[in-house]
């Protein structure tokens, strides 16, 4: 329960005390300014961040009978399996039926955003932060951003490359595991895995900080 608690807190931490941050993000995604990132040799055996020690899974938070609910637990994010959460064949009725508080009203660059808070899960490889989804004029989804935490990037790296053919860069920075795609050779997708500043053996899902931009292929 104090897992469950913990990481309900980070996760609103993350979706209401930085929400621009995620917003501006979105903005960099487009361009990817710096030096042009050379794709690393594959070998079968690449540097995946991981955490040393598996987790244990926590027993969801309730209320306790006859008490009334906080607005807190009122507004408590549902788990969305990461392969749900992350696609882009999202509605925005999905998206106000799937979470109890959206912010809404966050237009970038000719498109809406309904930015929400994302826990997949209480595992090492879950995901916990800001998940932003852009729609355009049409109403379909174009961009989505992630800014926040895990434990284990491995399986999210998995489904990146797997399902959108995301493939490791190397990075000038030591610290970042990069991952992109690119589009007549400039990156149109983004995704930025580092440690955290601090790792507490008493925080495992909080052991890297992922960074993730994505641009519908369809758009190129």
């Amino acid at each position: 329960m104090f897992r469950r608690g913990m990481l309900f807190f980070m996760v609103m931490c993350a979706a209401v005390g930085v929400p621009y941050v995620t917003t501006e993000w979105g903005k960099i995604s487009q361009t990817f300014s710096g030096q042009p990132a050379v794709a690393a040799t594959t070998n079968g055996n690449l540097p995946y961040p991981v955490a040393g020690t598996p987790g244990m899974s926590a027993a969801p938070m309730v209320s306790m009978p006859g008490l009334p609910a906080t607005q807190a637990e009122i507004d408590a994010p549902p788990e969305v399996a990461m392969a749900d959460a992350l696609r882009f064949d999202v509605t925005a009725s999905w998206i106000l039926g799937r979470w109890p508080r959206v912010t809404a009203g966050l237009p970038d660059a000719g498109l809406q955003g309904y930015r929400v808070a994302l826990v997949t899960g209480t595992q090492d490889d879950d995901l916990a932060g800001s998940l932003t989804y852009y729609f355009n004029r049409n109403h379909v989804c174009q961009r989505i951003t992630f800014q926040g935490t895990t434990g284990d990037a491995r399986k999210l790296i998995a489904m990146l490359t797997t399902r959108y053919g995301f493939e490791r860069q190397m990075s000038d920075d030591p610290s970042v595991w990069l991952y992109q795609i690119r589009w007549n050779g400039r990156a149109t997708s983004e995704l930025q895995v580092r440690p955290a500043r601090v790792i507490r053996a008493s925080e495992p899902t909080a052991r890297f900080e992922v960074l993730l931009a994505m641009n519908d292929g369809s758009a190129h």
